[in-house]
């Protein structure tokens, strides 16, 4: 159509005819109205076209729910491909743990086999220490047996202060006078005190003293518990008057004698 004659026809939306304002006899406002708006040159065109129209958004909804539809499954797909990737990431670490999990149980295997085996050596050691621990106290019964025999003739003095004028030796004759044991020159053989330099306590040490032969101690140990109740330092030496300490005699303990003392001692006082 020429532009000239744009003005004074109308085009149907659905065949293109076109026709004069004029022929159809628009005039005015008319005209102006179907310009803005779909002119159909029939009922048929008009029909047609509606029909069209309907099918075109029809198919446009069926194209743009396709679409929805092709997201959707581009997102599930992408949803899927991740679901494959957590899989995977999952099984890589179910192999690993797996892989972890046989190494323990071999570790653990390992370490019940060598606690068997410590268990064995264990008790075999025990055994051995029970043997070994009766080994030694039978010989600690067989030194104690041979020390009381070197010491059976000896014997410890208590109670005696070192400011007596009497020799140590004479002392002793003394202790065997006053409690009328009659000792025989030379019965005493040896007689010393025992000062530990380590200690500054030395009022009173020990006198360690040895007899000729093991009957004279033993007499003088009889007639000490037989006929003197306490004996005092006092009445061994006049020049002792002054002191009140009392004097006791022992027999040397040996060694062993010792321990045994200190763990009754130990046990009566815990």
């Amino acid at each position: 159509m020429k532009e000239k004659y744009s003005r004074k026809v109308i085009e149907c939306a659905y065949c293109h005819k076109c026709e004069y304002f004029k022929c159809k006899n628009f005039i005015g406002s008319v005209v102006r109205k179907l310009q803005n708006q779909l002119y159909f040159c029939s009922p048929e065109c008009s029909s047609i076209y509606l029909q069209l129209t309907r099918n075109a958004e029809s198919e446009s909804q069926v194209l743009k729910k396709l679409r929805n539809v092709s997201v959707e499954v581009r997102g599930t797909r992408e949803e899927l491909q991740a679901v494959k990737n957590t899989v995977r990431e999952i099984e890589k670490f179910q192999n690993f743990l797996s892989g972890k999990l046989d190494s323990l149980l071999s570790e653990v295997k390992n370490l019940k086999k060598d606690k068997s085996e410590l268990k064995n050596n264990f008790e075999g050691l025990r055994e051995k220490q029970v043997e070994t621990s009766d080994t030694v106290h039978l010989l600690e019964l067989e030194v104690d047996r041979l020390n009381r025999a070197t010491t059976s003739k000896k014997a410890i003095v208590l109670g005696i202060p070192m400011k007596s004028n009497k020799s140590v030796r004479q002392l002793n004759y003394n202790i065997a006078a006053v409690i009328g044991c009659q000792l025989p020159d030379g019965t005493i053989v040896e007689a010393n005190r025992l000062i530990n330099e380590n200690k500054n306590d030395t009022k009173q040490p020990p006198i360690k003293v040895s007899f000729s032969e093991e009957r004279f101690k033993e007499e003088l140990f009889t007639e000490k518990k037989k006929r003197f109740g306490q004996l005092l330092s006092s009445t061994i030496d006049p020049s002792l008057k002054q002191t009140t300490s009392k004097v006791i005699l022992r027999d040397e303990l040996t060694a062993y004698g010792m321990k045994l003392l200190q763990e009754v001692l130990r046990t009566n006082w815990t």
